[in-house]
């Protein structure tokens, strides 16, 4: 994997730079000019893919909420993104949004949050690879999108940060995948339920 190349940009750079950190596959040096030389292996502008990859693969995600700035939170203090950029202003926040995963009493449980994704236990698929990004698609009587799934070393750490911030939460699970662990807990942020998760060696 291609790990640093220089380009050469013209314009300013604001645009440039937030698009390539989207590509974490790379470090890449970035210097303003008149006009555009682009080293031959990165292929990034314009929808150009990268040599040797060839593949699509998912660019993000679009949320909406009634409170942007609890998931701009979340995700760069409890699981470490990197910060981006405000798309215009935002309105304040008049009081906490909870997602439908919640239980008859109101409670956000596993259970509930197992409960609100259905799926008929029939099957479905793993689109994609860890270049591309992947889809889990599970067979159910209703569509929809039911988590927004994050990979972290830190799992124990983001857990942590949530009880502090008092972020609904469950307590870390481990199941069997393939030939290995996924441990894992839910976070209810803006409405929206996030997995965050760590592979593991499967337990002996």
């Amino acid at each position: 994997m291609f790990r640093s190349r220089t380009m050469t940009v013209p314009g300013t750079l604001s645009g440039i730079s937030r698009f390539l950190l989207m590509e974490e596959a790379f470090d890449v040096d970035i210097v303003y000019a008149e006009t555009i030389n682009l080293d031959p292996v990165i292929r990034l502008m314009s929808g150009i893919l990268v040599e040797g990859v060839g593949m699509d693969r998912l660019n993000h995600i679009k949320i909406v909420t009634p409170d942007p700035e609890a998931i701009d939170r979340f995700l760069r203090e409890v699981v470490d993104l990197p910060e981006g950029w405000p798309l215009g202003v935002l309105p304040s926040a008049s009081a906490a949004v909870t997602s439908p995963d919640r239980n008859e009493q109101g409670s956000f449980t596993f259970d509930s949050v197992m409960a609100f994704r259905g799926g008929s236990g029939q099957g479905g698929f793993i689109t994609g690879s860890s270049e591309s990004r992947q889809f889990q698609i599970v067979h159910g009587d209703k569509a929809h999108i039911w988590a927004v799934a994050i990979g972290t070393r830190h799992l124990e750490r983001a857990h942590e940060r949530c009880r502090e911030r008092d972020i609904p939460c469950t307590e870390p699970t481990v199941s069997g995948w393939g030939e290995g662990d996924i441990r894992f807990f839910f976070a209810e942020v803006g409405g929206i339920i996030f997995e965050v998760m760590r592979i593991e060696p499967a337990r002996t």
